[in-house]
């Protein structure tokens, strides 16, 4: 339903894809998949967001340990509002990464986007620049990490340590 509703943000399809995709989310066996979609969905046809659905996903991010697929839907939201196609909610994207990092036993991607966000949304060099180094401390062997790791040193303008991770 949303693939056929497109661009059109006045297509009934949405209100349909709305429906479903809220009857979804609450069921205590799913993930946060449909609260993903939800504020992705409504993001992108200009409507609000309701401020619940940040809390859910909060919540079910705290009741355990996240699947792949909870991970991946994190790291789209804050890709989302990177690219401009969600509002900007860094304080529920916080909270989000948050609780996502502390259940997910430090998940590799999910930490390193949580250390972009920091360096884009909060301005924290420092934490951007701890998470990088926690990830590529988890996976050395990972040449993107460092990568990544590199790039958040340039920006906080510690060359020298970038350097040293380069060598």
């Amino acid at each position: 339903l949303i693939v056929a509703a497109g661009d059109d943000k006045a297509s009934p399809l949405i209100d349909r894809s709305i429906a479903i995709l809220q009857r979804n989310a609450f069921r205590p066996d799913s993930g946060i998949g449909p609260l993903q979609a939800l504020i992705f969905l409504n993001g992108r046809a200009q409507r609000p967001i309701d401020p619940h659905w940040w809390q859910a996903i909060v919540q079910k991010l705290g009741t355990g340990a996240p699947s792949q697929t909870d991970i991946n839907s994190v790291i789209f939201l804050f890709r989302c509002q990177q690219r401009g196609e969600c509002p900007d909610q860094s304080q529920e994207m916080l909270e989000t990464f948050v609780a996502a990092a502390s259940s997910s036993g430090g998940d590799p991607n999910l930490v390193s986007a949580y250390a972009d966000f920091a360096m884009d949304r909060l301005k924290d060099t420092g934490l951007a620049v701890r998470l990088s180094r926690a990830v590529v401390a988890s996976r050395p062997a990972v040449a993107v990490y460092r990568a990544n790791l590199v790039r958040m040193l340039v920006r906080a303008g510690r060359i020298d340590e970038a350097k040293t991770e380069l060598d």
